[in-house]
């Protein structure tokens, strides 16, 4: 008996000499703190991880909730939103409001699909781009059938204030009138119109309200806390690994949700998980838009693939899981002696800088989908503000000088290959041709700012086409194609007549590459949140919401404010469901 006391003895003095010393395993070695127990833990504050965190407070106040994001300011994407929660009639009880009838008619949910499939969605019927199952209706139908309810518990019981109903205008007035200066490129009849409510007070009010509340009912809120992986025992998900301040922490939890946002500052995840940006052409050849905010870097997608064998939404028969939105004119960090800022969001001259100083901006135009050039802050939409000329009155070429699509096109288009996004993302490299005789003076004074301080990476100015040739660095048959183009006679791509105005005068020439507001892909989960591995069953404990996980509810394209609206309602759903958990 003493012999066995000395050898127990022995060993667990061997054990805490090598923990002291440092070795493989020990606590000392590894340097990692403890973070803390919790009920809950949510990594990421957009919306989809705020909303989720109130509601499981809401539901059951005794729950202790802990929420980190890696960033020192929070919100995400959400706080450079334009915080319109839409398509909230699909309920057949329309709030009180003389509505337009397209607005009734699309009430309920045949309506409703009708309208999302064919003006939300974009067309995949049509090959290459052919994805059945997508979008998956039950999904959509489960998400903005209490996306209205939802809204309205934020405004009414958790002190995150919204505006009054409205209708999404892309073609009508309030009162039910066709507004001519939004419907100038697209046909009312043709344009998605759905109800909204906007947050009161802009993003940063909204995401200031949410953090408040979450922190009013008893949540625990650390920025500038990484994860960087899940503590799994038994296949189960019981914590995680954190960093914050240089040092590891532990934090555990019976339940963990990952919000981190979607992935389209990952290079190598747009690589996997797109085809059209397939990375081919390099990192340059698109960029990420302003208002996609930097920790969208897939880090919660990468670590639950890792860990714990989640499964992802891939591309199913070639089509793209990116979000097919806009296309983005690639400026110079400084232009006219102005050097544009860096921001919350983007480094100095990335992405759409803003002339400032007497000159023009480089805007878009939001009631066709199109970038414009106009004279001083254009407000979408409003007829005073709405420039004669934009970009759809140019043309489009490619590396080799060669017009490859329909201008006209909306980036929406119902035929996948002749959509502006996917047609200059397939391209070796895009410009924009304008001339004098497309431009207004502003719009000219703005591109001669371009051209005197730029190159051939980004804008060019020449008095001929075989001069603007040679200053884009591209073949001489760029002169064959602007004569092609300039000829009487029906437009070879099928551009309306009106709008293949002759390019005539003076010339320049703007490179254009794919801009990327956000990432349709990213974790598969289940109609509660739950992560679902590459064996088809759910990982125990484990969740997910928002951005990361919203592949199922869209097509190849996305109307404006419609994953606020599902991530509202998905957030609130999921919380109901984890409080019942306990």
């Amino acid at each position: 008996m003493k012999k066995r006391w000395l050898i127990v003895l022995f060993s667990v003095l061997v054990i805490m000499s090598l923990s002291l010393l440092g070795c493989p395993g020990g606590p000392a070695a590894r340097g990692i703190q403890d973070g803390g127990t919790f009920d809950v833990v949510v990594i990421g504050t957009g919306i989809g991880g705020t909303v989720t965190a109130m509601s499981i407070l809401y539901e059951n106040p005794a729950l202790s909730v802990l929420v980190i994001d890696k960033m020192n300011i929070a919100g995400g994407s959400t706080r450079f939103a334009g915080v319109n929660f839409t398509g909230l009639q699909i309920n057949t009880d329309l709030p009180p409001g003389n509505w337009p009838p397209v607005v009734r008619n699309s009430s309920g949910r045949a309506g409703f699909e009708a309208h999302w499939r064919a003006n939300a969605i974009l067309d995949v019927t049509n090959p290459p781009w052919s994805t059945p199952a997508l979008p998956v209706m039950s999904r959509v139908f489960t998400a903005f059938e209490g996306a209205r309810g939802a809204i309205a518990w934020l405004n009414d019981s958790m002190n995150v204030p919204f505006n009054d109903y409205q209708v999404q205008v892309w073609g009508y007035n309030l009162d039910g009138s066709v507004d001519t200066a939004a419907a100038t490129h697209r046909t009312p009849e043709s344009n998605p119109r759905f109800l909204r409510r906007t947050a009161y007070g802009g993003p940063a009010a909204f995401v200031a309200n949410t953090i408040a509340e979450l922190e009013r009912r008893g949540a625990e809120v650390r920025m500038e806390t990484r994860l960087v992986a899940l503590i799994v025992d038994g296949g189960a998900v019981r914590g995680i690994q954190a960093v914050s301040n240089g040092m590891t922490q532990n934090i555990m939890a019976d339940t963990v949700i990952l919000a981190t946002g979607g992935f389209s500052h990952n290079h190598e995840l747009m690589s996997q998980f797109t085809n059209a940006y397939d990375g081919s052409l390099g990192l340059n050849y698109y960029y990420v838009q302003p208002n996609v905010c930097y920790s969208n870097t897939g880090d919660g997608i990468v670590i639950a693939m890792r860990d714990v064998n989640a499964d992802v939404f891939r591309h199913p028969n070639g089509q793209p899981s990116v979000w097919a939105v806009l296309t983005g004119i690639r400026l110079p960090a400084a232009i006219s002696g102005v050097t544009v800022a860096a921001t919350a969001t983007q480094p100095a001259g990335v992405g759409l800088p803003r002339l400032v100083g007497g000159t023009s901006n480089v805007v878009w135009n939001g009631a066709g989908a199109r970038p414009v050039i106009a004279e001083g802050a254009v407000t979408a939409g409003t007829a005073a503000n709405v420039p004669n000329f934009g970009l759809q009155d140019q043309i489009i070429v490619n590396h080799l000088g060669e017009r490859f699509l329909n201008e006209d096109s909306p980036y929406g288009s119902a035929v996948p290959w002749n959509n502006i996004i996917n047609a200059i993302a397939g391209q070796a490299g895009s410009w924009i041709i304008f001339s004098e005789a497309t431009t207004t003076p502003a719009m000219r004074r703005t591109l001669d700012a371009m051209a005197a301080v730029a190159n051939q990476n980004y804008a060019v100015s020449a008095a001929t086409p075989a001069a603007l040739a040679t200053a884009m660095g591209i073949p001489a048959t760029l002169a064959g194609t602007i004569a092609a183009y300039n000829a009487a006679g029906p437009d070879a791509f099928g551009k309306a007549s009106h709008r293949a105005v002759p390019l005539t005068g003076n010339l320049w020439a703007v490179r254009i590459v794919p801009g990327v507001l956000g990432t349709m892909g990213g974790l598969n989960t289940n109609a509660d949140g739950r992560v679902i591995n590459t064996s088809g069953a759910p990982v125990p404990n484990l969740f997910a919401v928002g951005e990361i996980s919203n592949r199922p509810f869209f097509g190849q394209g996305y109307v404006g404010g419609s994953c606020l609206s599902l991530f509202v309602s998905i957030g609130r759903h999921v919380g109901i469901y984890i409080a019942d958990l306990y």
